[in-house]
């Protein structure tokens, strides 16, 4: 159970504009699952053979209550019974998901393995026609430092190969009942005589062909151990196609809806993966070790008849990726006008919103971290960086604040707009106050670079030696100071690079700053004690 209450009081703008407002929000979930899983394994020779059967059973429902109340008498009270305005809302989703599944490994002699999986997933969330997904997958891998003409390599530990293949299936992103066509009360309506009669209306168009989402992959990589395991390489390449992808598709404005469900567009994700450590130094005293990962991934929406706008800065199409942001490319502040300089897309000679194109994505360049673990006698000591090359934000807190005056006096004016255009020669990229430079809001100027190296975490650690804990009978006893998120290097001009918003269940924009918090930085001692 979740309990949630809010009150906005008449000393800030939210509870001044409503007289005071009241939030209580209770939630009641259940989640059940049932699991059996039956293994056998054998050994003959040179040869091992596994065998596991399985199944999943599982129910999740939920149950919420939303009361809002406004205009209250004053501020002692906050309870939603006190308000002159009260609104009330419930709602109600339950779906159930059974897996059975099996697998079968095989090896020899250390060093030939194959493994094959089969998994049937029924969901509630699709009609009997679709409930079912099959999805099979299938992987080998050979050992080629225990093969006899490796056997003596003084360089090379440990030697293997591995690829796989293999087809999963998706079913979240969608409401519990995403398949039917729905309907809702409240729906009120006047009549004569009476304020208003009850009624109902249609919530959702029913896709009885709706059936799971479908994702490929072939995965190839290469394990490498040198020099009696002191250095250690790990490769991976993967390639991921998407089919049957759950999209919510705009249908005419006719239907009476905005929106429908269905199975549309495919999507690719490529990639590889490199993880280096490295036993650097290991001597009676100390010792040093490192680790070090890059990755990247290349996002490619494949097919996509016609392009999906998400809230007003955000659309898919085909031949981007996914995440990408649909803004009007900004070139510059002309100096001698102070006015914005926007890319005539169509070279039509005037802006319009034919000129908005495509200017970014999400998706960083590359991203990773390096670790680093020292120990000195008792002393122990680890450093871990992450960092991000090449991913961007859309900062909506600063276009809302570098609005030139333009919203209301309740939005807060950037200290950026005083290094706005006012004189002939200024060079600046914030443009002179003027209508015409701030009636738009979809700008690519406020979609930033958002690449970052962060120090995520350090750990300072001593170990008091055994003949002083000895004498107060303690095995082990280790005190700490722990620190996350100590130093941020970014150009960044919001909060935290790595904040992100999801709009309820739209699974499509990322990339989007919006009154999200910083990551938080923490400071701890600690004190690890054992008997």
């Amino acid at each position: 159970m979740y309990e949630e209450d809010e009150y906005w009081n008449t000393n800030i703008l939210r509870g001044l504009a409503t007289n005071g407002e009241g939030i209580s929000s209770f939630t009641q979930s259940n989640f059940s699952v049932s699991e059996q899983v039956l293994t056998y394994n054998k050994s003959v020779n040179k040869h091992t053979v596994g065998v596991l059967l399985g199944n999943h059973i599982q129910s999740s429902e939920i149950k919420n209550t939303y009361s809002r109340g406004t205009n209250f008498p004053n501020n002692q009270f906050t309870l939603i019974s006190a308000a002159a305005n009260q609104t009330v809302e419930e709602s109600w989703g339950k779906n159930n998901l059974v897996s059975f599944f099996t697998r079968l490994n095989y090896s020899y002699d250390d060093r030939y393995l194959i493994e094959a999986t089969l998994r049937a997933d029924g969901s509630s969330k699709f009609s009997a026609d679709n409930r079912w997904g099959y999805f099979p997958a299938a992987g080998i891998g050979w050992v080629i430092s225990n093969e006899g003409f490796l056997s003596d390599n003084s360089v090379i530990s440990h030697l293997k190969l591995r690829s796989s293949y293999g087809i999963a299936g998706n079913q979240n992103g969608i409401n519990d009942f995403a398949y039917r066509g729905l309907w809702t009360a409240g729906a009120g309506y006047p009549d004569a005589g009476t304020s208003e009669l009850p009624g109902t209306r249609p919530l959702q168009l029913a896709n009885p062909d709706l059936s799971w989402e479908k994702t490929s992959q072939f995965n190839i990589g290469l394990d490498v151990e040198l020099f009696r395991s002191r250095l250690g390489f790990e490769v991976n390449y993967y390639d991921k196609y998407t089919t049957d992808a759950l999209l919510e598709i705009p249908v005419p404005g006719y239907s009476g809806f905005s929106t429908y469900l269905s199975n549309f567009g495919e999507l690719s994700n490529k990639g590889f993966e490199l993880t280096v450590n490295s036993y650097n130094i290991q001597q009676n005293y100390f010792e040093w070790k490192t680790s070090f990962n890059i990755s990247k991934n290349v996002n490619k929406i494949e097919v996509l008849p016609n392009p999906i706008p998400y809230e007003r800065f955000s659309r898919i199409e085909e031949g981007v990726a996914l995440y990408s942001y649909w803004l009007y490319n900004v070139l510059g502040v002309d100096s001698q006008t102070g006015d914005l300089i926007l890319e005539d897309v169509n070279n039509d000679g005037q802006i319009t919103t034919d000129d908005r194109k495509v200017v970014g994505d999400a998706w960083p360049k590359f991203f990773g971290g390096i670790s680093n673990n020292f120990s000195y006698k008792n002393l122990d000591l680890n450093i871990l960086f992450t960092y991000s090359y090449g991913n961007h934000l859309w900062n909506h807190n600063r276009a809302l604040s570098e609005h030139g005056g333009r919203l209301t006096d309740s939005r807060a004016l950037s200290a950026s707009q005083l290094d706005r255009w006012q004189n002939p020669g200024d060079v600046t990229d914030v443009p002179r106050l003027s209508l015409n430079n701030y009636s738009r809001q979809e700008l690519s100027r406020f979609f930033e670079d958002a690449s970052f190296l962060r120090l995520r975490t350090l750990t300072l650690g001593y170990t008091l030696p055994p003949s002083l804990t000895s004498k107060f009978k303690v095995e082990k006893l280790r005190v700490y100071f722990s620190g996350t998120n100590l130093l941020l290097f970014t150009r960044y001009t919001g909060a935290d690079p790595e904040t992100r918003i999801e709009r309820g269940q739209d699974q499509n924009i990322q990339g989007y700053d919006f009154a999200s918090p910083p990551t938080p930085r923490t400071i701890q001692f600690g004190l690890n004690v054992s008997l």
